[in-house]
């Protein structure tokens, strides 16, 4: 069984912490929006 998903490498391994906060705030958002779940968080490569 496939889910279709793809690896992706993000960088060293200091990146997952950043990487884990994300997921954790946009749970949250998600977790504590009442009406609203359509929302996007964007990220920008600065190198």
């Amino acid at each position: 069984m496939t889910l279709g998903l793809r690896p992706l490498d993000t960088g060293p391994l200091l990146m997952a912490r950043t990487l884990e906060h994300v997921c954790l705030l946009s749970l949250g958002l998600i977790a504590h929006s009442v009406q609203r779940t359509d929302f996007s968080l964007g990220v920008s490569h600065l190198g």
